[in-house]
């Protein structure tokens, strides 16, 4: 069964924004060899069944700040409730993974002060080679202004922080460190893991270059 078909069957909405896609790409040839798995926001559980499937060999985990989805685990799947940003948290879960990961996907509260935390935080369990962390959604602050409005936070969207990044080099300099490469596919970006490197800090690029 394809990755599309899984999504489909369990019903996500990765499946209309045909989020597979890049996913395919980067993991089909290798999907065996994926043994950790995590993913921020998962409320019914589909997108930890697709995993699950899609990944035989993984171990998925998955984050919710809502105390009744701990319903959605299974016994492939873990499930740990709080916020995305709670460092506390994000250690019990990388731990145990053993700090290790191959695939981060956040698809929690689509803020970006939420998601510059949290990807600064997990960054150093992504597994080198080939780790890959997916920011899902992009467009929920444009699709959705009145659920994410940025008014509040100290970043500006995601989407921004990366076009900036992008029009900068910033990336094709830092490949080098093992600082991520992106790949923008829709409403998703990719950050693929070099051999090692930080990721890097929004904030003060942001503050140094506008």
């Amino acid at each position: 069964m394809t990755l599309l078909e899984l999504m489909q069957q369990h019903k996500t909405d990765k499946a209309d924004h045909r989020f597979d896609i890049p996913y395919s790409f980067f993991f089909d040839e290798r999907r065996h060899q994926v043994k950790a798995v995590l993913e921020i926001g998962v409320k019914r559980g589909a997108s930890l069944r697709v995993w699950e499937e899609y990944f035989p060999e993984a171990r998925v985990f998955g984050v919710d700040i809502n105390p009744k989805y701990t319903r959605s685990a299974s016994e492939r799947s873990r499930v740990f409730i709080g916020s995305q940003t709670d460092h506390e948290l994000l250690r019990q879960v990388s731990a145990a993974a053993d700090f290790g990961f191959d695939l981060i996907v956040d698809d929690g509260s689509h803020m970006s002060d939420d998601q510059v935390a949290t990807l600064k935080y997990l960054w150093p369990f992504l597994k080198p080679p080939y780790g890959i962390y997916a920011l899902e959604d992009l467009h929920a602050h444009v699709k959705f202004p009145e659920h994410y409005g940025h008014q509040d936070c100290r970043h500006p969207p995601m989407s921004d922080m990366l076009v900036r990044l992008m029009e900068r080099r910033l990336v094709a300099e830092s490949c080098t460190s093992g600082s991520p490469g992106i790949c923008i596919y829709g409403a998703m970006a990719l950050l693929l893991k070099g051999e090692v490197g930080a990721v890097p800090d929004f904030g003060e690029f942001l503050k140094q270059r506008t």
